[in-house]
């Protein structure tokens, strides 16, 4: 069926999943598994409604719930692959961040100023692969937040420890605060933030904070999530627990990811 993972696909995910109990029940085939999974993911549809050539869609469901607890997706979510990364180009990139969030509804909803729902914090690099995401509620500012999203990036290289700090971070105006730009610098990443414009606002002495070149390329950003809404399930969180939804949006970064690597 379209849609479906092909052969360099799933040479690259088989690894990454647990190996199979050596007593009882055989367990059901990983994956047809995972293609059920992708199937509701790429749909939106409902469990119920998952062709049979999937596997039931309890099956499906359970797996999506258990492999989190085993870092499956976590693990799937890096660019594990420095050589294909390299060759597509996109090593580059890793040096210039985009921060960026976006409202959904579900479960750890609260009343923001765009209303009800959540919110997704997505940073990317410099070509628009996602790195790392934060679901809070939409009620949480931003900028309180910013910090956590990029310290969860983990970008691992051929040789030495892992990437974990870019040059510069380019974010809208949603993270301008003199702490987070504080806080930014002290890490050794470059801010790259435009002011709001308040009507009484004072100015503070010393000099502005500079907007580098970054900042025009924060499109890319808007761009991912873009590329995510692909994804019908994530358009309407349909799922109650965070978790859920968390891997949902593992699963189609990391799908995304795979695009770009093996073309």
């Amino acid at each position: 069926m379209e849609g479906e993972l092909r052969d360099d696909q799933w040479a690259l995910i088989a690894p990454l999943l647990p190996p199979p109990k050596q007593r009882g029940r055989p367990r059901a085939d990983d994956r047809r598994t995972i293609n059920g999974i992708l199937w509701v993911l790429r749909s939106g549809a409902r469990w119920r409604d998952l062709p049979r050539e999937f596997g039931t869609p309890s099956t499906c469901h359970r797996r999506l719930q258990e492999w989190p607890d085993q870092g499956v997706w976590e693990l799937a979510y890096l660019p594990w692959c420095p050589r294909p990364a390299r060759q597509a180009g996109l090593e580059p990139g890793f040096s210039r961040w985009e921060l960026r969030a976006r409202q959904k509804r579900g479960e750890d909803i609260a009343y923001g100023w765009k209303g009800k729902g959540s919110t997704v914090h997505m940073v990317v690099e410099g070509q628009g692969l996602p790195l790392a995401f934060l679901v809070t509620a939409a009620n949480v500012a931003e900028v309180t937040v910013g910090l956590k999203v990029v310290d969860r990036v983990w970008v691992p290289r051929p040789q030495g420890r892992p990437k974990q700090r870019p040059r510069c971070l380019a974010a809208d105006k949603s993270y301008d605060s003199a702490e987070f730009r504080r806080q930014l610098w002290s890490r050794g990443i470059r801010p790259s933030i435009p002011r709001r414009q308040w009507p009484n606002r004072r100015r503070r002495p010393g000099r502005p904070p500079q907007v580098s070149e970054a900042s025009k390329a924060r499109w890319k950003v808007e761009r991912s999530h873009g590329w995510l809404d692909n994804w019908r399930r994530l358009v309407v969180r349909y799922d109650w627990y965070t978790q859920s939804y968390v891997a949902f949006l593992t699963i189609a970064c990391f799908m995304g990811a795979l695009a770009r690597l093996l073309v």
